[in-house]
């Protein structure tokens, strides 16, 4: 959600902007259980207390289930001089993302709807529904389809795939790839003390909020994040929007640095001890294949999903982290053809830190002014029949839940608008799989044979989660590296076994035999 006052980028949930705090919220606030819901809602999704009149006619205002939010009116003050004043809001267009569906039955809703509705939404479905049961399982899945968004890449909400139907093509643009150091002597001295885990959780909250609302703020896309390290992508299909978005991104990084430069990162005070956070960037442009792979479902593990992935992959993709690799803590660094793009518009100097032509360490990016930009609000589900709205919603988290694990879908489902993951400490076991060779194919064959790529990427996606998956693991995420491509495969979260770290080792033999077997080397025409 786009601020109209400042035009900083909020999370969807947000009611205030983290930028300027306009209240961006307008609807419904339940008198019961504060929970925010739609103007039209005649029960609150959350607590199920009624706060509609019979019928379906509002409340009148005043009454003690009512609170109705107007429309926020932004309040305008002059800027002081000599800073020059915030660009003009965007101007918002509300459309759908796709019409509305013929009506599927309820019967053929109900192994969806059990997956995503609680039980006090769900039970009435089965019984005899009246109006204000589909009001409700409507307004709920809407709100749960408004989290899900929250945590995934803009390209998967825009135009996912469905499960275990891969798609893939090569595209150009700018990476920003940052990386957090400090988090785990940080994480060690606080898991020591009551509410460590808690502490941790809300810093780790806090500083990615800031990172990811600079990225935001300078117009990238938010690919991945993950530990302690972020991806992000400048998208361009022009050289003009090349040089554009390579100039956004030096000033998205420079930006991070100095979010980095607060006390409340540099000097964290824990179990009496002071420690300090830092990032080092790094930043390239040019063209790399982006691909939906993933698995169908799959009964033999009793899932009913699939897992899909999106992937950006390439030379370009490797260079943004190798690029990090030559940044000192503190410092953000570049590919020298990054730098070439921009001309004497940034300032730069040599890398400190293993010198090499190749890259340059930046230093200083003017602010450019921003034109006003028309901007589209989706509008999910869009107004129509409930019964078309519930198939609309339906069929949108069927195709975006394989995208996320399950448990993080059951964690959020019963009060999606206001969602809380309670952090632990646990023993895990990790696994890092190194994948190499596909940035050569990608070079060789990304114009003229994207179809290849992408089944060899796919084809290997899924032999690697069929083994993780039949040792009870979890295969995280597939992203970057500076060299070739990773696997993050975790053992012992979710769900946790006595003997994990021999499950591991056991599903890395295998996955090596596999590849070996299948993916040491490719014959094309």
């Amino acid at each position: 959600m786009q601020c109209p006052a400042c035009g900083t980028i909020n999370p969807a949930q947000a009611r205030f902007c983290m930028g300027c705090g306009y209240k961006l919220i307008q609807g419904i606030v339940c008198a019961t259980c504060h929970t925010l819901l739609p103007p039209h809602a005649h029960y609150c999704t959350h607590c199920g207390a009624f706060v509609g009149q019979p019928g379906g006619k509002q409340p009148y205002e005043g009454s003690e289930t009512f609170v109705r939010l107007a429309p926020p009116q932004p309040v305008v003050a002059p800027a002081p001089s000599p800073v020059p004043a915030a660009p003009e809001p965007p101007t918002e267009t509300t459309t759908a993302l796709t019409p509305l569906p013929e009506a599927r039955s309820l019967g053929d809703l109900r192994p969806s709807l059990k997956r995503y509705l609680p039980d006090k939404f769900y039970e009435p479905l089965e019984r005899r529904p009246k109006s204000h049961d589909f009001d409700a399982a409507r307004d709920h899945l809407a709100d749960l389809l408004t989290t899900i968004k929250t945590y995934l890449p803009q390209p998967v909400w825009m135009h996912p795939q469905p499960a275990g139907e891969p798609r893939g093509g090569m595209e150009r643009g700018v990476f920003l790839f940052g990386d957090v150091s400090g988090f785990t002597p940080l994480s060690e001295t606080l898991k020591r003390v009551p509410g460590g885990a808690e502490r941790v959780a809300e810093i780790i909250d806090s500083l990615f909020t800031e990172l990811v609302r600079a990225l935001f703020d300078h117009g990238g896309v938010l690919l991945k994040f993950g530990g302690d390290a972020l991806l992000g992508v400048f998208p361009a299909t022009t050289d003009e929007e090349m040089r554009a978005n390579a100039l956004k991104a030096s000033q998205a990084a420079l930006a991070m640095l100095d979010v980095m430069k607060q006390d409340k990162y540099a000097a964290i005070e824990a179990a009496g001890e002071t420690r300090t956070l830092m990032i080092k960037c790094g930043i390239s442009a040019g063209p790399y294949f982006a691909a939906h792979i993933g698995v169908p479902p799959n009964p033999r593990f009793n899932d009913e999903t699939g897992l899909m992935a999106y992937v950006t992959t390439g030379h370009t993709v490797n260079l943004a982290e190798e690029a990090e690799g030559h940044a000192n803590p503190g410092e953000a660094a570049m590919t020298r053809a990054t730098y070439e793009l921009l001309g004497d518009s940034i300032t730069v100097d040599a890398v400190t830190k293993e010198p090499d032509d190749d890259y340059v360490r930046l230093v200083a990016a003017p602010p450019t002014g921003q034109d006003a930009l028309a901007r589209a609000v989706w509008q999910e589900p869009p107004a129509g029949d409930v019964q078309q709205q519930l198939t609309y919603l339906v069929d949108r988290l069927d195709r975006l839940t394989p995208y996320l694990s399950d448990e993080l879908v059951a964690r959020i489902k019963d009060n999606p608008g206001s969602a809380r993951i309670t952090p632990e400490y646990r023993p895990v076991t990790s696994m890092f799989v190194n994948y190499k060779g596909l940035s050569a194919l990608i070079e060789k064959l990304g114009d003229t044979s994207p179809g290849t790529i992408t089944k060899q990427l796919n084809d290997y996606f899924r032999t690697m989660a069929d083994i993780v998956q039949g040792y009870g693991g979890t295969l995280a995420r597939m992203d970057q590296y500076a060299i070739g491509d990773r696997l993050v495969i975790f053992f012992g979260a979710p769900i946790a076994h006595d003997d994990d770290p021999a499950l591991a080792v056991y599903a890395a033999l295998d996955m090596q035999q596999a590849v070996r077997k299948h993916f040491s080397a490719l014959r094309t025409s």
